[in-house]
């Protein structure tokens, strides 16, 4: 048993680099990380959801709204939080994955923290949403285009290094012969996820504060770590299939 554990998971690593996308096997890879890291996982996510719960508490509740440099201030700090919040925790499932695919030391908050390419991230990020709020503006399915097409930008600069433009691009050709398999995996969890977030209660009132703690610190941090994982997963498997299409010059088969 323990032999066939060990031969399963060495193919879940691996995987087959001419197989087409397979969606069941990106799954049970990005199962066999979560697994293996659990509670490291929610425990960063579930720091950072407690942490952006609490400083939107602070900023609905004690601060003036009369005072617009308060109240301005208090939504940004939010924002940026919930920004580097969201570019640690991806930062560490990609270690996480990589490690476990290709090995390498063991991942340390500490490390993570000090070696992240931060200003790459976090400008990858912005311009992501920025990119995908214009979509939506000027119609619904351009800005959920541009949300699946641009969804591995993230991982780009993480993985391959790359400078946020580079990235776009390198997400739309990774993304392209792929669409729809990332849709369903990526783009719909995520929308889901998202309007679910927007449908929370205000935090106003300690009934509404408690609820607010535990869905968007316990529960939505979760989920995301979760759908995190799966982006990184499939980033590292579109990326396997690009290498192995690039020699051919042909794009890889679609999922079937």
């Amino acid at each position: 048993t323990e032999r066939q554990q060990a031969n399963t998971s060495s193919d879940i690593a691996e995987g087959d680099p001419g197989e087409p996308f397979g969606i069941r096997l990106t799954l049970r890879m990005a199962m066999r990380t979560g697994r293996q890291h659990t509670w490291r996982i929610l425990a960063v996510a579930i720091m950072v959801g407690l942490v952006v719960a609490v400083t939107e508490i602070i900023s609905d509740n004690f601060l003036d709204p009369h005072n617009d440099a308060l109240s301005i201030g208090g939504t940004v700090s939010v924002q940026v939080i919930s920004l580097f919040g969201t570019v640690l925790l991806s930062g560490l499932l990609c270690k996480l994955v990589g490690g476990d695919r290709q090995g390498g030391e063991p991942v340390t908050l500490g490390n993570l923290v000090r070696t992240l390419p931060w200003l790459k991230l976090i400008v990858a990020d912005v311009l992501f949403v920025l990119i995908v709020a214009t979509g939506f503006l000027l119609l619904v399915i351009p800005g959920l285009i541009c949300m699946n097409l641009f969804s591995m930008v993230g991982p780009a600069a993480e993985i391959e290094g790359r400078w946020p433009f580079s990235g776009l691009r390198r997400s739309s050709r990774l993304v392209r012969p792929q669409f729809w398999p990332v849709a369903l995996l990526v783009s719909l969890p995520q929308s889901l996820l998202a309007l679910g977030e927007s449908n929370l209660p205000d935090p106003h009132g300690a009934v509404h504060i408690v609820e607010v703690i535990v869905l968007r610190g316990l529960v939505v941090a979760s989920l995301e770590a979760v759908l995190g994982l799966v982006l990184v997963a499939v980033a590292y498997r579109l990326i396997e299939l690009d290498a192995a299409a690039a020699p051919s010059g042909q794009a890889p088969a679609p999922s079937g």
